[in-house]
């Protein structure tokens, strides 16, 4: 290597470093909100979870909350580190992806509160409970799941992790066996 090409590689490594530095107001605050926002999920999930098994609540998992919740995790450095991949600045906001985002938003916000003190990030049976038939559940068994499919598919492309938004919506659906889920949920209901 020449002296040229040593000073390009090192004169390449500080611009990265410092699109890094300098990213895009919007981005920090939209990693803070996503943040935040599952934090409060997380903890509310487990405040309804405690009063769903104070009432005969049972779990109906067997390991799988780990397994998605490994998931998520993966998604969201994914999504980022992509994002620090890709070399985009971030300076461009895409109206449109970010209004498809608040859209999702408001979705799951119905969820939540069409269920109560029922919502919770886990599967919990709740015998003798007959399903809940108000909000976006008079129309699917399972809202919450098409909006998490779709967070998983616009969150990505409204930041240019391309690759991600392509194949997390994809594996979170192989992980789910949304079948699975309905005939629990509809078993607990009878």
């Amino acid at each position: 290597m020449n002296k040229e090409n040593i000073l390009s590689l090192i004169e390449s490594v500080f611009k990265q470093l410092e699109r890094i530095r300098i990213m895009a107001v919007w981005i920090w605050l939209f990693i803070i909100y996503i943040g935040f926002q599952k934090y409060v999920s997380f903890k509310r999930s487990k405040k309804n979870e405690q009063w769903m098994k104070e009432r005969g609540g049972i779990e109906n998992v067997g390991g799988r909350y780990k397994l998605f919740l490994v998931f998520y995790i993966l998604f969201y450095f994914s999504t980022f580190f992509e994002f620090l991949l890709a070399g985009k600045p971030g300076n461009e906001l895409n109206v449109f992806f970010l209004f498809m985002f608040v859209v999702t938003q408001f979705g799951r916000l119905w969820c939540i509160r069409s269920l109560g003190y029922f919502w919770n990030m886990k599967d919990i049976i709740m015998p003798g409970v007959l399903l809940l038939r108000r909000g976006p559940y008079k129309y699917t068994k399972n809202p919450e799941t098409i909006v998490t499919v779709l967070e998983m598919f616009i969150l990505p492309l409204l930041i240019g992790a391309y690759i991600t938004a392509f194949i997390s919506p994809l594996l979170y659906m192989l992980l789910l066996k949304i079948p699975l889920k309905e005939m629990a949920v509809t078993k607990a209901s009878v």
